[in-house]
C-alpha cells in the first residue's frame, strides 16, 4: 500500500513540474481507480475474517479436567446412529454440555463426513438436536 501511495505521490509531483495531458489525466485516474479497488478488497477480506463468526459458539469453555475422548473417526461411509451414539456415551459422562458437544462434533469427522458438517447453515444448527438432525439429512 505504501508503495501505491509513493507512485502516486511521484505523479503528483510530475504533475506539477509538466502540465497534465489527456493521456497522464487518463493514467492518473485509472490508477486511482485500481487503488480504490484494491482498497475495497481489502476492507472486504477484513469483514470476511471476523473471528466471532468462525465459531458457533465461541463463548463455550470446556469443563474442568474435560480430556477429549479418542473416537473412531467417521467418514460418512458407516453407521451415522452408530456414530452419534459412541460419541454421545463417551462425552456426556465428561459434563459436556450442548455447546461442547458441538464444538467438537467436529473432532471426530473425516472426509466427506467432515465436510459436510462445515457446510451446515450456522443459522439452523444452533443446538445439539439441530447439529444431528441436519447432519442426519445429509
Amino acid at each position: 500500500m505504501n508503495r501505491m501511495v509513493q507512485q502516486f505521490q511521484n505523479l503528483k509531483s510530475n504533475q506539477e513540474d509538466n502540465p497534465p495531458t489527456m493521456e497522464t489525466e487518463k493514467k492518473i485516474n485509472e490508477r486511482m481507480t485500481k487503488m480504490k479497488e484494491m482498497i475495497r478488497r481489502a476492507r472486504k477480506m477484513e469483514d470476511l475474517m471476523d473471528y466471532e463468526s468462525l465459531s458457533l459458539f465461541p463463548d463455550v469453555r470446556l469443563p474442568p479436567n474435560f480430556k477429549i475422548p479418542t473416537l473412531d473417526k467417521f467418514d460418512g461411509t458407516g453407521c451415522l446412529k452408530s456414530h452419534l451414539k459412541i460419541y454421545m456415551r463417551a462425552t456426556q459422562p465428561l459434563g459436556a454440555t450442548d455447546e461442547v458437544l458441538i464444538q467438537m462434533f467436529q473432532n471426530t469427522l473425516i472426509r466427506v463426513a467432515f465436510r459436510l458438517f462445515l457446510n451446515l447453515d450456522d443459522a439452523r444448527a444452533r443446538s445439539w438436536e439441530d447439529i444431528w438432525q441436519e447432519f442426519h439429512k445429509q
